[in-house]
């Protein structure tokens, strides 16, 4: 069980190099970097700056919900490439505080997480 915490640090850390490569093409280019992180790929989308939000908070989460324990709030605050950084760095040192004996033999531990005004389980 505490490979998929791997995974996921893994996730982060080429998540971090997606937006460095695109804040690099938006200074290559002259283009002012609140234009890459307010754009969406279809107007049913959130925009780039939430789409990192919502990706760190499910991925800070996931250990907590298997372990039982509560995982913390992250305001969601960020406004620049820097911002969204510093919240991905913050995501990973939260997965590392997990090790093995933390998640291994939970494998069938229930638990739900809400989904807008949902519960899933």
């Amino acid at each position: 069980m505490h490979s998929a915490v791997s995974v996921l640090d893994r996730l982060l850390e080429n998540l971090d190099h997606m937006l460095k490569s695109g804040e690099a093409n938006a200074k290559d280019r002259n283009i002012e970097p609140d234009v890459f992180l307010t754009a969406r790929l279809a107007p049913d989308m959130y925009h780039l700056r939430k789409q990192v939000q919502v990706i760190t908070s499910l991925v800070k989460n996931c250990p907590h919900r298997v372990a039982g324990t509560e995982p913390p709030v992250f305001e969601e605050t960020e406004q620049t490439f820097s911002d969204l950084y510093s919240t991905i760095a913050r995501a990973r040192e939260e997965l590392a505080g997990f090790s093995a004996d933390d998640l291994n033999g939970k494998e069938n531990h229930a638990f739900s997480v809400k989904l807008g005004p949902m519960d899933v389980e």
